[in-house]
């Protein structure tokens, strides 16, 4: 493994340990879980299904320069979580969104 994945996996596992939450890039190839993503002009909506158990929400940017997050959901809730920009008199910055997962 070179220098800057060392560096990137010790920084993100850092990052778990004192926020308590990861940003998956992409779902898990054992299937544990899967994430849909979704936007529109002033929205940004997440939903998580699988085995194993976490909480998640939507985090994106708006077009007033602020990130927001969507309330927390249960994975295999079936509920989805989102931000809506519109709520604060702007629009979604495209691919701004992210899942936000919550460990333990």
């Amino acid at each position: 493994m070179s220098g800057n994945k060392k560096r990137a996996l010790a920084v993100m596992a850092l990052a778990t340990a004192l926020c308590g939450f990861a940003v998956p890039a992409s779902a898990s190839a054992d299937g544990w879980s899967s994430c849909s993503k979704w936007n529109d002009r002033s929205t940004y909506g997440v939903n998580c299904s699988g085995n194993y158990d976490f909480q998640y929400q939507a985090s994106a940017r708006c077009s007033n320069g602020q990130y927001y997050f969507g309330p927390l959901k249960r994975n295999g809730s079936g509920e989805s979580s989102y931000v809506y920009c519109s709520t604060y008199g702007a629009y979604y910055v495209e691919g701004s969104g992210q899942v936000v997962i919550h460990h333990g």
